[in-house]
């Protein structure tokens, strides 16, 4: 039998660069809007040490699950955890100063998802500082920007099963 794994392999990389695509836009869009259809400050403030709490919580969980995850599976093979020796860790401090982005522009291209996060928070806030009447002019758009991607996923999941057949048959 022909081997069709060379006519299967554009089609599931072109799925998977239409996820990656779309992930960046969807997280900034849908935090963006979340943050624009609170009314007041105050709300935030009083939600603001919930969401952290639940990202912190649920960051370490999926830390120590990875972590634990990987020492078994990497010691039942005999390979070493340090890739890089040379490698140096960084401090709580260089983690903070790196979550402010140099530019509006590089954390897009980059896919640095912290920093995206920033961003929409900066924008948000900025947003419910606003006057009534700007906000009711720029809710729409943020509510508008966030559908239309909502629809542009929807196509890209659209293909998920053809896709996952390609995928499972690259392999």
């Amino acid at each position: 039998l022909p081997s069709y794994s060379i006519y299967c392999k554009p089609f599931a990389h072109i799925f998977i660069q239409a996820l990656k695509c779309v992930a960046i836009p969807l997280v900034f869009l849908s935090c963006l809007n979340a943050l624009t259809s609170l009314q007041d400050v105050k709300i935030l403030k009083k939600l603001g040490p919930r969401i952290l709490t639940y990202y912190v919580s649920t960051s370490f969980l999926a830390s120590t699950v990875g972590s634990i995850s990987c020492l078994f599976f990497i010691s039942q093979q005999g390979a070493s955890l340090d890739s890089n020796p040379n490698h140096q860790s960084a401090s709580f401090i260089d983690f903070i100063t790196r979550l402010v982005p140099s530019n509006f522009f590089t954390p897009f291209v980059e896919g640095n998802l912290l920093q995206i996060l920033i961003i929409a928070l900066i924008l948000g806030i900025t947003f419910l500082s606003l006057e009534s009447t700007q906000q009711k002019v720029l809710r729409p758009l943020c509510q508008a920007s966030y559908d239309w991607i909502q629809i542009i996923v929807g196509h890209v999941i659209r293909f998920t099963p053809i896709a996952s057949f390609f995928l499972a048959y690259d392999l």
